[in-house]
């Protein structure tokens, strides 16, 4: 499947890299024999993996202050990095999902420090897998993205 896309979008279109999205493309339950062929495919094709765009599917609950959800999260995050890897990419792009939309009854400073709370201890685990995370840019109105990297990055 992911060969014959990946020959004709090179062929067709004449580009080197492609930027492959979790949520359609590549999932994290991906097994690594399915990984190491998609490597393969690109490889054949001539196509690197410029990054991994990672835009959150109904498994990750990003504003939910339950405990198992919020460690759920920062696990599902740690696939994802590991999948970055897997594939020899170096960067995954956070995508905003549902980040964007705060429930009525949360207030943005408790999803910030939720979102915070995940990508904190998703990011010293990219920083041990040799990865980077990086944030999508988004419009003024839905840019709470900003606020964790701000955040993150006087942390660090």
């Amino acid at each position: 499947m992911y060969q014959s896309f990946f020959e004709k979008r090179r062929s067709r279109l004449r580009f080197n890299a492609i930027e492959i999205t979790v949520m359609f493309h590549t999932h994290p339950s991906t097994s690594s024999s399915e990984r190491k062929k998609v490597c393969r495919w690109l490889d054949d094709a001539g196509i690197v993996c410029s990054g991994i765009h990672f835009i959150f599917d109904d498994n990750v609950k990003l504003a939910s202050t339950y405990k198992e959800n919020i460690q759920h999260s920062i696990l599902y995050n740690r696939a994802v990095i590991d999948l970055a890897a897997d594939l020899n990419t170096k960067t995954i792009v956070v995508g905003g999902g549902k980040i964007r939309s705060v429930k009525p009854e949360q207030s943005r400073e408790e999803i910030m420090k939720i979102l915070f709370e995940i990508f904190a201890a998703s990011g010293d685990y990219a920083k041990e897998r040799g990865v980077y995370l990086g944030i999508e840019a988004m419009n003024l109105p839905a840019a709470e993205l900003r606020g964790i990297y701000h955040s993150l990055k006087q942390t660090n």
